[in-house]
């Protein structure tokens, strides 16, 4: 979910009700978990407040915060800020591996720092 804030602002729709209705009105809202057939919905935002926003109307959804480029390495307080509000997070590949002048000079921890705090991470995009 991109450019909430300004969709709200500009456009006069608030896409976490677009987003939450339209799963609650395809039967996502009161889905069993025991049940095989359930496919599992995942929801992307760089917007922590859509986020917060999300995570009080949906308990089914897993909630993916997308991590700022290059971000380095991440603080225990920030980590524990993100889990508030998401079950993962997305880093880009610059983030894990610092470079220069197209060599990997250094890998950063925030891939560990993020998985001991018990929250799923993707990265994006490893290229050859």
């Amino acid at each position: 979910m991109q450019n909430a804030a300004f969709m709200a602002k500009s456009l006069g729709f608030d896409v976490v009700d677009l987003v939450t209705t339209a799963l609650s009105n395809a039967g996502y809202d009161n889905m069993d978990p025991t049940t095989k057939n359930n496919k599992e919905i995942m929801i992307q935002s760089k917007d922590s407040a859509v986020l917060v926003k999300l995570k009080q109307r949906l308990t089914q959804c897993k909630l993916v915060y997308s991590l700022p480029v290059k971000v380095g390495d991440v603080s225990d307080s920030c980590v524990a800020d993100i889990k508030k509000f998401a079950d993962a997070v997305i880093v880009d590949r610059e983030s894990v591996f610092a470079e220069s002048k197209g060599f990997i000079i250094r890998k950063s921890k925030v891939v560990e720092d993020v998985q001991s705090a018990g929250l799923a991470v993707y990265v994006e995009v490893f290229r050859n």
